[in-house]
């Protein structure tokens, strides 16, 4: 696969994750010292981003998390930009729940990209 297809993939499998509330798997996605940033202000590193993953979750009814419009915008060997527009739905209700625009920081260690930020507005 191409780092175009990694990384995609990668932004897809993260927002699946997200929709399975599967955080043990979400947090291997991150760097060591890997950030989201979001309306609840920023988590970073393994333990700030459990503890966050799990109370945000644990507020969500049963969702599904959408990604669409997967863009990469700067690719280098080992560092990437990438933006994509989230939709998360309420499964239950059929209701959108929020509709966001998601920035990516990602870096490629041991041939493995993995997110080194992720900023959600």
């Amino acid at each position: 696969m191409t780092d175009f297809e990694l990384i995609t993939n990668l932004i897809n499998q993260a927002d699946q994750l997200a929709s399975e509330k599967n955080v043990a798997a979400y947090l291997q996605l991150f760097t060591e010292n890997g950030a989201i940033t979001g309306a609840e202000g920023t988590a970073q590193g393994q333990g700030d981003l459990e503890k966050f993953l799990t109370k945000t979750w644990e507020k969500e009814p049963l969702t599904q998390h959408l990604t669409t419009s997967v863009i990469i915008e700067d690719i280098s060997a080992t560092k990437a930009h990438a933006s994509s527009a989230l939709l998360i739905v309420d499964t239950k209700k059929l209701k959108i729940l929020g509709v966001n625009q998601v920035e990516h920081t990602l870096v490629k260690q041991n041939q493995k990209w993995q997110f080194s930020h992720r900023l959600i507005k």
